[in-house]
């Protein structure tokens, strides 16, 4: 995003920072009341001189708790005559007064998710990035990055899913070598290990496209089936290990079942965080099939 839409101060304040892994970011997109519809935040920015004063909240903040700066959106014109317009993007030092963060639990016992609160914040206008109130081309952009580098780091090895599974049985079912012999079992484990195989291939023409610039629609295509392929794997998993996959703490279970089980858990955010399955076949119907509104 700093390369392509910052100016020169903004990429020669952040830039080295960030390459040399020194600053970490988080990202204020969702809102209480704009997650899937993200044309809906309402965090308003007003101009007060040469600063903007920030008052809402964002909600999904990944690791916002250990983060030393956030790019959020912000409505810089409430009565723009569409909601994606009146939106910018601005960034903020989290140390700055106002700021507060929450954890957020869920069901799996470890979470990266918080809620950043902003009461009054005061950023300054030098921290706006491109042109205000046409923020929405410069998020589409970092969504597209987003929703591909999702598809690729779920994807893993080649392989890799289907080796996992496999050996996940042979522990649970006492299979030291040789075939799995239930055969509907194989069937899972054979279909699971080609869509993995058809996956990477087209991350691999994909990653060819994206080469020359941003990330097209196409990355959408990555998001929906890595998830789902993070998903049926844990599933697998957890089918082959019966009542040992059912474990969550104390006696009678190994370490590497006990953390299988809380990854499961956590895989269910997969097709919704990043944008719901719903929202990216959306996109995959609209913007790479070509299709009317409605699909048809």
């Amino acid at each position: 995003m700093l390369l392509k839409y910052g100016n020169h101060a903004q990429r020669a304040q952040h830039l080295p920072g960030i390459a040399r892994g020194e600053v970490r970011w988080c990202q204020g997109y969702s809102e209480p009341n704009a997650g899937s519809d993200l044309a809906n935040l309402q965090l308003k920015a007003e101009r007060d001189g040469d600063e903007f004063v920030l008052n809402g909240q964002k909600i999904w903040t990944s690791h916002a708790h250990l983060s030393d700066w956030i790019y959020c959106l912000a409505r810089t014109d409430p009565n723009a005559p569409k909601k994606q317009m009146g939106i910018s993007v601005i960034l903020a030092d989290l140390d700055t007064p106002g700021i507060t963060v929450r954890r957020i639990d869920l069901i799996s016992g470890y979470s990266p998710f918080c809620e950043t609160f902003f009461d009054n914040v005061r950023v300054p206008v030098a921290n706006l990035v491109g042109k205000e109130n046409e923020g929405w081309t410069i998020a589409k952009a970092i969504l597209g990055h987003e929703r591909s580098s999702i598809g690729r780091s779920i994807a893993r090895q080649p392989g890799s899913a289907q080796r996992e599974v496999v050996a996940r049985a042979r522990k649970h079912l006492g299979v030291v070598e040789g075939a799995i012999p239930d055969p509907l079992l194989r069937d899972e484990v054979a279909a699971l290990g080609m869509r993995e195989e058809a996956f990477h291939l087209t991350l691999a023409r994909i990653q060819q496209g994206a080469e020359s610039g941003t990330p097209g629609p196409e990355g959408s295509i990555t998001k929906i089936v890595g998830t789902e392929l993070k998903q049926k794997r844990f599933e697998l998993g957890m089918k082959v290990a019966g009542v040992q996959g059912l474990g969550w703490e104390g006696p009678g279970f190994d370490d590497d079942d006990l953390e299988y089980t809380r990854d499961w858990l956590r895989s269910r955010a997969s097709t919704i965080e990043g944008g719901s399955s719903e929202i990216q076949k959306n996109i995959v119907s609209k913007r790479v099939l070509g299709l009317p509104e409605g699909g048809k």
